[in-house]
């Protein structure tokens, strides 16, 4: 797997997460601080995420980043 296909799945599955739970964009947005343009196209695989945002939208989604990190590279 390259780079781009583990941040395309990566984004998949934040999307997957806000969707699930029922979030907008803009909540996320909200209480991450990172711009709703930024945050679509990170869901989209267009734009690669930080860890620093990546750990805060994981406390976000109550999910722990080892988890995320296991499911979208197996």
């Amino acid at each position: 797997m390259n780079d781009n296909d583990f941040f395309i799945l990566l984004g998949t599955e934040l999307k997957k997460l806000r969707s699930k739970n029922n979030f907008t964009l803009k909540q996320v947005s909200d209480y991450s601080g990172i711009s709703i343009s930024y945050l679509s196209a990170i869901e989209l695989g267009e734009k690669q995420v930080s860890l620093s945002y990546l750990r805060t939208l994981c406390e976000f989604y109550e999910v722990e980043l080892w988890k995320l990190i296991k499911k979208v590279t197996i």
